[in-house]
């Protein structure tokens, strides 16, 4: 993929970034995103499972999988929240849920804090490329470095939209 040269370029301040055109933003994710801890209190919620395939609903009939003895301590996920496996880098993912339900207390969830200002597709697209280029090792934590990710330790290029749905419309990228 190419683009024109801009007239201007600025450092980022982001190592792996390098230099930006000069009207481009560069904000921390952390403050983009607003995190959620809603615990459910009660069963009865579809239980949501984050996989690389996307959220899914879980059957927790089948006895498949991780089960939990009490889903009552799960958070609530509601529809177009991001949802955020981070406990593990090589198996962990995110993404947007079309479902609402209840998932792991262990992992996060979180919102848009300004969703006028930012286009959540192509948020998700720089999450989930962290994921698929390994961008988040990095920022791992734990004896392996393969532990959790913080939200706020990675940085992005924020406020063009056309650019964004641009790269979004000619990337291969395609939300599972």
């Amino acid at each position: 993929m190419s683009f024109p040269r801009y007239p201007e370029y600025k450092d980022s301040g982001v190592e792996w970034l390098g230099k930006v055109p000069r009207h481009w933003q560069v904000k921390r994710l952390k403050n983009l995103f607003e995190i959620k801890k809603r615990i459910a209190g009660e069963e009865g919620y579809d239980v949501l499972s984050i996989t690389q395939q996307g959220i899914r609903v879980k059957d927790t009939d089948s006895n498949d999988g991780q089960l939990s003895m009490d889903y009552s301590k799960y958070q609530f996920v509601d529809v177009g929240d991001f949802a955020m496996n981070h406990m593990d880098l090589l198996t962990g993912y995110v993404d947007i849920s079309v479902f609402s339900g209840v998932t792991s207390p262990d992992y996060r969830v979180f919102s848009i804090k300004n969703i006028n200002e930012n286009n959540s597709n192509y948020l998700l697209y720089l999450l989930q490329n962290g994921y698929r280029r390994k961008i988040f090792y990095a920022f791992g934590q734990g004896a392996s470095q393969l532990g959790r990710w913080r939200l706020c330790a990675g940085s992005a290029k924020i406020g063009q939209t056309a650019f964004e749905n641009k790269l979004l419309s000619v990337s291969s990228w395609r939300s599972p």
